[in-house]
């Protein structure tokens, strides 16, 4: 079982309730600790994931990042696949927190969309701050594809962290369901009816409405090619953030598809370069 400090946890949220170290594939295995966990979030069972350094040097407060996973059910479940791609950070001294969010994985609970999915990252954050050897004043927050969405929610609410990355996004859903037919019954399935039925589903959770609630340093990544988020809501968002003198850098990858798997190490470089300055300076 994971060591934790149970003394600064509120009630049971974010309590380790099993963990099981496994092993991963991947160019840093030898550098890289992972568990797979199940935690309490809201009285559920939630699954997820923790990486950490190997070997953790005795006295050393690590930085932590959260990473908040795409898609919905378990078809975009954290997979090993995932686990090898995250593993870059934790060999480059970060401790990673992920969960598979509720109603997915055999985790507890029933999927939630953009809504009770924020309390499942809320409280494996208060998991890994439970963790002896973090340094729980330096968080940041890596989102993709939904998960960026839960981040941009999660920095509306001023969570903790010091900086955060936000991959292939829709920053206005309202016009997410003008432009992209294809995904119109999804949004109107999960937001409870259309822009025109149900305004505030949609405007509350795109950040292009609201941008000045938006205060750490934030790092845009974005394909113009991805076909599920318009690259000019990115571009807007962008500057939106200039307008306001917000810390903000924008990378667009030409032709670059929803995944940029193509572009893989260059995003990495960027991802370490951006928390490296603004979590682990």
């Amino acid at each position: 079982m994971l060591e934790q400090d149970i003394s600064v946890l509120t009630g049971e949220q974010g309590k380790i309730i099993q963990s099981v170290p496994i092993r991963v594939d991947s160019p840093f295995k030898e550098k890289v600790d992972i568990h797979k966990i199940k935690y309490m979030s809201d009285g559920l069972h939630v699954h997820g994931y923790i990486f950490r350094p190997y070997p953790l040097l005795p006295g050393r407060k690590y930085p932590v990042i959260i990473y908040n996973r795409p898609g919905i059910g378990d078809s975009h479940k954290i997979d090993a696949q995932t686990l090898s791609y995250l593993s870059f950070l934790p060999a480059n001294h970060y401790i990673v927190a992920a969960t598979q969010y509720r109603g997915n994985d055999g985790s507890e609970g029933l999927e939630s969309y953009l809504d009770k999915d924020i309390h499942d990252v809320l409280n494996i954050m208060e998991t890994v701050k439970s963790f002896p050897y973090v340094d729980s004043e330096r968080i940041g927050m890596i989102g993709f594809s939904r998960g960026a969405a839960v981040t941009y929610l999660l920095l509306k609410r001023q969570v903790p962290v010091k900086a955060a990355c936000v991959m292939g996004c829709a920053t206005n859903f309202v016009d997410a369901y003008s432009c992209l037919p294809h995904y119109q019954p999804f949004l109107e399935a999960v937001f409870h009816g259309t822009p025109q039925t149900a305004p505030e589903e949609y405007t509350s959770r795109s950040p292009v409405y609201w941008p000045e609630k938006i205060n750490v340093p934030l790092l845009l990544i974005q394909g113009t090619d991805d076909q599920h988020v318009p690259i000019h809501q990115v571009y807007r968002l962008a500057d939106k953030l200039k307008e306001l003198n917000k810390v903000y850098d924008l990378v667009v990858y030409p032709e670059g598809d929803h995944t940029l798997d193509k572009v893989r190490e260059d995003k990495e470089k960027h991802i370490l370069e951006w928390f490296n300055k603004y979590i682990n300076s």
